[in-house]
Formats: structure tokens, C-alpha cells, sequence
């Protein structure tokens, strides 16, 4: 990669620019690593300074400004999911059934909005059932229409799908298809208690392997099953001496896994239900159920901005989900794949640079180079909804995966999505420099061998003079 010659705009910075990105190379733990870099002017468009842009780079969560951005262009910022609950009538003196409609809303339950915790939507549909009249359930069907049963992605690491950053998608998903796992912990080196699962996960057993480890280290505990896998393994470290420590994990099926809440939800109510089942797919049930309501989601800017601020992998991932274009047998990832491209290639008139294979970059076979990136990025600051992408970005030194920047020239003035995975460091978004310019921003080191804070101070480094250069 060092064989790249960088370009610049401004004749004066480039000798000071130029040392930076070559002192870069040799750096503790750059060796061998690859590099891209691509700073582009807004409004004009022009190249400011690119370091081998056009190569393809593994772009973690960077990955999601693609599939934001889709989403809003496509199904509009104030596009809601929906979810409909209908009641079937009973047969030959049996109870009543409810039915769930799935619409594929990542936000059904979810901790992240109060309005769409499980208690609120738990009292909703007890609301509703009451004004019908309907006191007992036969039983609780979900009904998946045409959603994909496959939840992860094809391109996923094992190690990564037990744990909550991995939660498989549904089009039925419920209270952020994960659950928390309560700890105890004592001297280092000794194993730690399971104390406790919860929410509770139907027929799933968790086999607890996990230590203490050293005092001031942290979370390094991985849950190891894949979908429909009910028996998990949790394996590595967690602080000592801690009386309640929670490592978070994906649930094996979210279809039943809502169910099982919901039945439980609605039993502690007063409000008994004998079962719960997936609905086959050739039942017909519309012409002889009466819909008691329906559940919508937040406005899709809304969903946005918690996938880009907080790193949302599920929220993503149905996003994508949700590009699946409508003559589509299946909705899914492979179908919302083929709707992206689609979308990109209508978009860009020049679409080298993007190889995706998911819509959160949780896997390392996407694909991105920063020329793409700041020419994309450039082209959604022209969009109407651009203010609604553009505010869901992480804020240098203020909230998100950027808070931790502390550079002066930075905070406030850099709105961008971070990325990271193991020996991978990304951003991408827009910086406001010293003069007031805008410029579109993407940064990508690929197989470093350092830490990944260091990374990280580097590129921050990095920023900061571009920052006061341009």
C-alpha cells in the first residue's frame, strides 16, 4: 500500500501531509497493514487527498451508511414498520386464537425507544383483547408470510452469532432478539456462577465455562450457538468480584422466543393461553379473523439513527430486510441485497467500490473503498432527507462511538460512523475543517498489528490535521 502516492488540493500542505501519511506507515504494529484514505469536497465534489482509495477494504460497521442510507431513500424517513394482531374466532366450543402478523419490525419490544418497551406492548394487546371480550387463548400463532426463516447472514463467524451483536433477523423479532445472562463472580481464575437467564428463553440451556479474570479487565465473555442451536456455550472472562455482572445473548429462534414472552406476558396479566405455535404457511386466516390492531414502529429516522449512533446490527440487518424488492419470493437478506445494488446502481453512475454481502458489516468478506465512500457520501448530502442521515451520525467528543475523540478541531465538527472488528478501523462521514469547508471523510486500516485503541489515537491524529489543514 505504501507504494501509493497521495493527491492533494492545496500545493502548500502537501510535503507536512505527505511525511504524516508515510511516518504513518512505520508506525509500531503498521507493517504490512493496509491503508485508504479519501477527503472530498461537498459541495464540488473534488478530490482534496486520497491514499490508495480505490482498493477494497474490509469496512466493518461502516458498512451501515450504505444501508441507512438506502432505507431512507427508498422507504422514506417517516416510514413506519407494522405489525397486526388479529383474533381467530374459535371452532367447535374451543377458546379463541391470537395471531401475530410479522411486518418485520426490529423495534417490537426493543429497550431502545420507551415507547416500544415489552410492558407497553404487553398492556396494548391485554387492552385489546379485553375490549373483545376475550379472557382465555387457545392459543398464539406467528405468522412469517414470506419472511426468510434464515436469520443470519451466510458470511457471519461462528463466534460471533451467540452473542447479542449477532442476533439472528426475523421477520418476527422481539425486545432486540437477545437476552441477558446474570453472573457472579469471585477471585480471579476461579469460575463464575450463572445466576440467573432473563428474559427467559423457551427449551435454551446455557453451559456457563466462564472465570474471573485479572482485576481491571473487562467483558471478554463469548456465548457460542448458532440459530435454532438450544444448547450455547459461554466461554472466557469476566471481572472478579462482581455480584451481578450481565453478558448479553442472541436467542436461538426469535419467532418463538416473542411468542413465549408474549404468552408469559399476557399469563401474568390473568389472561391464560394453552400454546404457542408458528402458523403454516397454507392456513388462510384473514377472510374469518377480525384484526384487533395494529402495532407500528417509530419513524424509520428513528431506527436510523439508533443503527448509526449506537452500532445496531439487527436494526441493520432488517433494514436490509426491508429492501427486499416487492416482486421478491422471500424476504430476506439475499433479497434485500439484490434491492441495495439495485438501488446503488440507480444512484451512482460510477459504482466501483462496494462489494457487500450484509447490510451491518458484521462480516469480513463486505467489501468498500474510501473513493466510494466519500463519493456516496457526497451524493446523500444532495438528498431531502440528508439532515435526518446526517444527525444520526455519532458527534465527535459528544455522543456515540465518537465520544471518546478529544481532539479540540474535532468535537463538534466531525459526524461520523466508526467501525471495528479485530484488526480492523474504519470512520466515514463528514468534517467541517478549520475554514468551514465540508468535506466527506472516509478512513480504513485493514490488518494492523496493534491495538485498536492505538489505531484509533492515529487516525484521530490523522483527522485533527486535516482538520487544520483544509
Amino acid at each position: 500500500m505504501w507504494l501509493c502516492s497521495p493527491i492533494l488540493a492545496q500545493a502548500q500542505s502537501a510535503d507536512e501531509l505527505t511525511m504524516y501519511l508515510k511516518k504513518f506507515a512505520q508506525r509500531e504494529g503498521m507493517a504490512g497493514a493496509s491503508f485508504g484514505l479519501s477527503l472530498r469536497h461537498v459541495q464540488s465534489e473534488e478530490k482534496a487527498i486520497e491514499w490508495c482509495s480505490e482498493a477494497y477494504y474490509t469496512p466493518a460497521s461502516v458498512q451501515k451508511l450504505i444501508t441507512t442510507a438506502a432505507a431512507l431513500d427508498v422507504l422514506g424517513p417517516d416510514f413506519r414498520f407494522e405489525t397486526r394482531f388479529w383474533l381467530l374466532p374459535p371452532e367447535a366450543g374451543a377458546k379463541p386464537s391470537l395471531v401475530i402478523e410479522a411486518g418485520g419490525d426490529p423495534s417490537l419490544g426493543s429497550t431502545w425507544f420507551g415507547q416500544t418497551n415489552p410492558d407497553k406492548i404487553l398492556r396494548e394487546i391485554h387492552t385489546w383483547l379485553l375490549q373483545n371480550k376475550v379472557f382465555q387463548l387457545e392459543a398464539i400463532y406467528a405468522d412469517l408470510g414470506n419472511f426468510s426463516s434464515q436469520g443470519n447472514p451466510d458470511y457471519w463467524a461462528w463466534a460471533d452469532l451467540g452473542n447479542y451483536f449477532g442476533s439472528p433477523n426475523s421477520g418476527l423479532c422481539y425486545a432486540d432478539n437477545r437476552t441477558n445472562l446474570h453472573f457472579q463472580s469471585f477471585a480471579p481464575g476461579t469460575p463464575a456462577k450463572l445466576l440467573s437467564v432473563y428474559p427467559k428463553v423457551p427449551n435454551c440451556r446455557f453451559e456457563s465455562l466462564v472465570t474471573a479474570g485479572t482485576p481491571g479487565s473487562g467483558d471478554e465473555a463469548w456465548v457460542f450457538g448458532a440459530q435454532n442451536q438450544e444448547n450455547r456455550i459461554v466461554r472466557g472472562t469476566i471481572p472478579p468480584n462482581k455480584n451481578d455482572f450481565v453478558v448479553r445473548a442472541s436467542v436461538p429462534n426469535p419467532p418463538l422466543f416473542a411468542l413465549f414472552q408474549l404468552q408469559l406476558g399476557l399469563q401474568n396479566k390473568g389472561l391464560n393461553c394453552d400454546f404457542y405455535s408458528m402458523l403454516p404457511p397454507e392456513v388462510r386466516y384473514h377472510e374469518r379473523a377480525r384484526l384487533l390492531g395494529t402495532w407500528k414502529s417509530p419513524p424509520l429516522h428513528e431506527l436510523v439513527t439508533v443503527t448509526n449512533t449506537f452500532s445496531n446490527n439487527l436494526f441493520a440487518e432488517q433494514l436490509l430486510w426491508a429492501l427486499s424488492p416487492e416482486k421478491a419470493n422471500e424476504r430476506g437478506g439475499e433479497s434485500g441485497l439484490e434491492g441495495l445494488l439495485h438501488w446503488i446502481t440507480q444512484q451512482m453512475p460510477h459504482t466501483a467500490g462496494i462489494f457487500p454481502v450484509d447490510g451491518s458489516g458484521l462480516s469480513r468478506l463486505n467489501g468498500l473503498s474510501p473513493d466510494f465512500l466519500t463519493r456516496f457520501l457526497c451524493l446523500m448530502s444532495k438528498k431531502p432527507w440528508f439532515e435526518r442521515y446526517y444527525e444520526s451520525l455519532p458527534l465527535a467528543g459528544s455522543r456515540g462511538t465518537l465520544s471518546s475523540f478529544n481532539s479540540e478541531g474535532l468535537k463538534g465538527n466531525l459526524r461520523a460512523k466508526s467501525g471495528s472488528m479485530a484488526r480492523v478501523r474504519a470512520y466515514a462521514g463528514y468534517l467541517i475543517t478549520k475554514s468551514g469547508k465540508q468535506y466527506a471523510l472516509a478512513a480504513i486500516i485493514n490488518h494492523f498489528d496493534t491495538e485498536s485503541a492505538q489505531a484509533q489515537r492515529e487516525l484521530e491524529a490523522l483527522f485533527q490535521l486535516l482538520y487544520e489543514t483544509f
